[in-house]
């Protein structure tokens, strides 16, 4: 028989982790199951659904970041504590799940989505809520007439127990100010049609600051598991930017690289100004 590759243990090792991480968080009842993972979150309408952009930029090499001023660009007054942004769709899964794990190690992070509306699977079809409802109160809804042994068995509610503990409810990111998302050093999405519509977003502000953002992009199947296993490598590759954190413009394109390999996953880039 052929030996495994390195490669095929590692990944085996993120999905041990993953499904022991997926038992931590469901406090629903003390005499539930567990429940197995989370349906295919149901994502926006299709005219929503935008082709993966073409890394049309490379990050900067310079050893120093840099705000902008009449002469061109200056260096950026980084803290040593890195701000990341995480990002999926509608906020409740990839995001959440890379907001839990980040912020468990200490990391500073924040969260968003950046659909229309937070869309969920029903038992008669879409569960839809406004951006800003909050967690505790989509669980409410979907446990409401005799449904709550549906959505715990797809995992939902073990999903918004987790969210409910770490913060109030989903975020939009277009809504965010401007001001506040120039804060932000790393801005990770996890499925092209996100990084295109963040990307947009973007390049669609009137730069203030001029403060650099660094997005990248790494593809995740909307299901618990792969929630988990996405969120671990985003874990790892922040874990090492935090170290490089006063060197980011020339180490981040080292380290996606070596992440790139080591998981043989695409990681897109591309650096913003806001």
């Amino acid at each position: 028989m052929a030996k495994r590759g390195r490669n095929e243990e590692e990944n085996d090792d993120l999905k041990n982790k993953s499904s022991k991480q997926q038992k931590t968080i469901s406090n629903e009842n003390e005499n539930e199951e567990d429940s197995p993972a989370v349906a295919r979150l149901e994502e926006e309408d299709e005219e929503d659904d935008f082709l993966r952009r073409e890394d049309d930029g490379n990050s900067s090499s310079e050893d120093e970041d840099f705000e902008a001023d009449d002469n061109g660009p200056r260096k950026k007054n980084r803290e040593s504590q890195l701000k990341f942004g995480m990002v999926c769709s509608s906020n409740m899964n990839r995001s959440m799940e890379a907001h839990f794990q980040l912020e468990k190690v200490g990391l500073d992070v924040y969260s968003y989505g950046v659909g229309t509306q937070i869309r969920l699977p029903g038992p008669k079809g879409q569960e839809v809520f406004d951006f800003g409802t909050p967690y505790q109160a989509i669980k409410d809804t979907l446990v409401s007439g005799g449904r709550a042994n549906w959505f715990r068995e797809r995992g939902l509610l073990d999903m918004l127990n987790r969210n409910i503990g770490i913060k109030e409810g989903p975020e939009r990111w277009q809504e965010a100010e401007s001001s506040d998302l120039a804060k932000l050093d790393i801005v990770f999405c996890f499925e092209g049609r996100v990084f295109d519509l963040l990307i947009e977003d973007l390049e669609g502000r009137e730069p203030e600051e001029f403060e650099p953002i660094h997005v990248l992009n790494l593809e995740v199947k909307d299901n618990a598991a792969e929630a988990a296993i996405g969120a671990q490598i985003c874990l790892e590759l922040c874990n090492e930017l935090q170290k490089k954190s006063k060197s980011l413009e020339e180490e981040l394109p080292k380290i996606v690289s070596v992440i790139t390999k080591k998981y043989k996953r695409e990681i897109m880039s591309k650096t913003c100004y806001i």
